[in-house]
């Protein structure tokens, strides 16, 4: 999705940013005016858990979650910040920000398919309505940090992630697991916050649905292990990420370090 040219992030860039692959170098370069040697493809710091987490064993907190069945992360993006008027798409009213996608309606699509969901609902998003269902957790913030876990600690456990117009998805490809897009308002979003791609549904990776029977087809097909698009993930993750390992915090750490000693950032 599109970044805010006039956010308070872009204002108060004063010196270096990072970001995971050339093109989104360029983006963040073009947003915020900033020249290119401002903005250093190390990969992101947050991804190193993701990472690293990937492949050790299952935490006692998530098997705590699941009982043991398929965990699907859904991790929708916000589209009224809280405490702003503005609405980017369509505001569902949901957590999952899916049209159909009620509590009651994913929890028994769950159960269908034999699987766990967590929707934990965006940072900036207002707090959702928490439910603790057979099938189906929605988390805000709070119930996350009891969990004992991060955010991608757990998502580093997900056999599928579900989302929409959010990155994580693109952090996700580091994992090397299926997405599917659960968006119902792609025509509304493109017109109210806008793509850096065009079209931006060529870039997907996994399916696209609209509605929740669409999204338990999908599910159910790539829970059994028929996984179409796992080629289309590896050419993804190609142009998303430069580097795939857990040392994105060292090569940020080295980069300011060395920019300090040069005499260069110092915020």
């Amino acid at each position: 999705k599109r970044l805010p040219a006039g956010s308070d992030v872009g204002r108060n860039q004063t010196d270096l940013t990072v970001a995971t692959a050339d093109v989104h170098a360029r983006h963040l370069a073009a947003t915020w005016g900033l020249r290119a040697d401002q903005v250093a493809v190390t990969g992101l710091p947050r991804n190193d858990v993701l990472v690293s987490s990937a492949s050790a064993p299952v935490p006692a907190a998530v098997r705590a979650i699941t009982g043991g069945r398929p965990l699907v992360v859904w991790l929708p993006t916000y589209r009224r910040s809280a405490g702003e008027d503005g609405v980017d798409g369509v505001d569902t009213g949901t957590a999952t920000q899916f049209a159909g996608g009620t509590p009651e309606a994913v929890n028994a699509a769950m159960a269908r398919l034999g699987a766990h969901a967590v929707v934990k609902s965006h940072p900036l998003a207002p707090r959702p309505d928490v439910a603790r269902l057979s099938n189906l957790d929605v988390w805000s913030e709070d119930d996350l940090d009891a969990s004992g876990l991060t955010l991608y600690e757990l998502l580093a456990h997900a056999d599928v992630l579900v989302s929409d117009h959010s990155s994580v998805w693109i952090d996700f490809l580091l994992t090397g697991r299926p997405v599917v897009f659960a968006v119902s308002d792609l025509e509304a979003y493109e017109e109210s916050r806008g793509f850096y791609f065009d079209p931006v549904t060529d870039l997907f990776p996994g399916p696209l649905v609209t509605d929740l029977d669409a999204l338990e087809r999908e599910l159910g097909e790539l829970l059994a292990g028929h996984d179409a698009w796992a080629e289309r993930r590896r050419e993804s993750l190609e142009l998303h990420h430069l580097h795939r390992d857990a040392g994105a915090a060292d090569r940020v750490a080295r980069l300011v370090i060395d920019a300090v000693g040069a005499g260069g950032a110092t915020s």
